[in-house]
């Protein structure tokens, strides 16, 4: 006869509970020292051992020879409980029968002594399900039950058992089971039952049975049917359409796809998911743990600590989590929470808004909530961070390669003097002169230098430097009205074209700025970062960009037709054309000088890739 795995691997001992050795090892203890009480509480969710230890209970107290606090298993009393014939152990859910009557009947046979056992065991499933008359007729038998009666109350929700009832019972709280734990028990039953599954759906079952031993061997059962004489192993990808969850897959695609805006790929796993006939909101749940896990990720040390599933996909997750922020990690989980209520609430219209908060999840400027915000600023404020670094790199290798040319310099200059040393050696060496000349030459020199009055007069080295000074004047001026002549002409020829003059600081900008942040408060720490130009003549504003980013994130016709609003209104008299408004690129500083405005508009072209 066919027996389900959950039953066939139940546990017989103490010892062999899975995850639950708090309690098991006090139970064992009051057996082995005959220790123990007239009532007990288990409480914990489904499916982690509470009825199986309550059993287990029964056996130990009544078997005639248990080792070690643990039944023998092989005694007639060990296997009347563990066949369910023995009469003096009663199993009862209270879910179907939670009356008074029921109750009455109970405390009736409390009455009698054990007809084959040590003692008579009740065992109550569910026992919060008992109406309040029921419990305060079982209140009574509890509080002074007779020698040979133990009771074993059992329940998933403990807030709805009465103070009176459980100050008269040990309590013992059962815990969720770790995945670890799960995995490690079905991995042993898989191969011994000949099942062949991989680890990650093994990690799969696991994670969705959520601390239940028993959801999760059913689960095992239930994916071993589906597999074929030529097929290798179950993989999670089967195992998921089975167990009817997403996959760790398609969720990470999910999440790289929100990263990189991707809506096809958004969109294509919802209709997927839809087509299939799959409950979204249990993808909208498997994604909302996703982000769980980066959550646990990026704020704990240590995440292996704390998360189920086997290294890989952590080590996954690790890269896929440090591509967003805190603030974007937290407002994606609010999102997705305030989405998950809401399709639970409206099923009807899930699809619509799945796909909607998809959307919202890539651009959060779509979402006018102050998480949606902290977000947007969190992203800008890492993009200015590592465009900070970046400048700061440049701006230490310009220094280190001006100090390598100051070196460079020092030592030309060095060997040009030793030069000029040796030949001044050279010429003193083979001069035909004598002292006498010599000494004639420095006399006639002092008396030139020295006028009556006594006053120093120019030598010829001086007078040669002031020749070459005056020379330098005269060509810079001419070269000055050249340019002049230049320009002149250049204004001449473009008389159709705005009348080109010389660019000077726009002296507004800071209260254009202000203006443009009651419009854009998210630009506008960007636009402080520009340095603004005006052509009065024609009327021209140009915006220099010293950075890539600032550059990419203001170049929108949106964002600068705010920005020349912000100007406009700072300038009453004269607006600002379209054409007569440039936003460029600077990668070189540009100091306030006097060149042609339409000059430095073309250089800087180039400059604006």
């Amino acid at each position: 006869m066919h027996q389900t795995l959950y039953r066939k691997w139940r546990p017989k001992t103490f010892s062999d509970v899975c995850g639950q050795q708090h309690v098991t090892s006090v139970l064992s203890y009051q057996v082995a020292h005959e220790q123990t009480s007239h009532a007990y509480l288990f409480c914990g969710s489904r499916g982690t051992g509470k009825t199986t230890c309550a059993k287990i209970l029964a056996k130990a107290i009544n078997c005639l020879s248990p080792i070690n606090g643990n039944p023998c298993g092989v005694c007639e009393a060990c296997k009347s409980i563990e066949n369910g014939t023995a009469t003096d152990v009663v199993e009862m859910d209270a879910a179907s029968n939670r009356r008074i009557d029921d109750i009455r009947e109970i405390r009736d046979d409390v009455a009698y002594a054990p007809a084959e056992l040590k003692k008579r065991v009740f065992i109550i499933d569910e026992v919060h399900m008992l109406t309040g008359e029921a419990f305060n007729a079982l209140l009574k038998t509890l509080e002074e039950p007779p020698d040979h009666i133990v009771f074993i109350l059992a329940t998933t929700e403990l807030q709805k058992i009465p103070a009176t009832i459980l100050s008269r019972c040990q309590r013992f709280d059962f815990r969720r089971i770790e995945s670890s734990v799960i995995v490690a028990r079905l991995r042993k039953i898989s191969t011994e039952e000949q099942i062949n599954i991989s680890d990650d759906a093994l990690y799969l079952i696991a994670k969705t049975a959520k601390g239940g031993m028993r959801d999760a061997i059913g689960m095992l059962e239930l994916c071993s049917a589906a597999v074929t004489e030529d097929q290798k192993e179950i993989d999670v990808q089967q195992a998921a359409e089975l167990i009817g969850v997403t996959d760790t897959e398609t969720l990470y695609q999910t999440v790289k796809a929100i990263r990189e805006t991707d809506y096809g790929t958004l969109f294509g796993i919802v209709h997927d998911i839809c087509s299939r006939a799959k409950d979204i909101s249990e993808f909208w749940l498997s994604l909302s743990e996703m982000y769980r896990d980066l959550m646990l990720i990026r704020y704990v040390d240590r995440p292996q600590h704390f998360f189920d599933g086997p290294e890989q996909t952590l080590q996954r997750l690790q890269a896929l989590s440090q591509s967003f922020t805190k603030e974007t990690l937290l407002y994606h989980c609010q999102l997705i929470d305030r989405t998950l209520r809401d399709i639970r609430v409206y099923p009807e219209a899930s699809r619509v808004m799945a796909e909607n908060t998809l959307i919202r999840l890539c651009d959060p400027a779509l979402d006018c909530s102050v998480d949606a915000l902290a977000s947007r600023i969190a992203a800008v404020e890492t993009a200015i961070r590592g465009s900070s670094v970046t400048s700061q790199k440049t701006r230490t290798a310009n220094d280190v390669t001006s100090q390598n040319n100051d070196v460079r310099q020092f030592h030309t200059t060095s060997n040009q003097e030793n030069a000029d040393q040796a030949k001044n050696e050279a010429i003193a060496h083979s001069s035909s002169r004598s002292q006498d000349d010599i000494a004639k030459f420095s006399e006639q020199s002092t008396s030139d230098t020295h006028n009556e009055n006594g006053h120093t007069s120019p030598d010829a080295f001086s007078l040669g430097a002031s020749s070459v000074q005056d020379e330098q004047n005269k060509t810079a001026k001419k070269s000055h009205s050249h340019k002049t002549q230049q320009t002149s002409d250049s204004s001449a020829k473009n008389a159709d074209t705005p009348a080109s003059s010389h660019y000077r600081a726009f002296p507004y900008w800071q209260e254009a700025v202000e203006q443009f942040r009651h419009n854009d408060p998210m630009s506008a720490g960007l636009a402080e970062n520009l340095r603004a130009f005006y052509d009065a003549q024609a009327h021209a504003i140009l915006l220099l960009a010293s950075d890539a980013f600032t550059y990419q994130m203001l170049n929108k016709p949106e964002t600068l037709q705010q920005l020349k609003q912000a100007i406009n209104c700072c300038m009453p008299d004269h607006q600002i054309a379209d054409d007569h408004f440039f936003l460029k690129r600077s990668k070189e500083p540009v100091d306030e000088t006097d060149r042609d405005f339409e000059q430095l508009i073309a250089q800087l072209g180039d400059m604006s890739t």
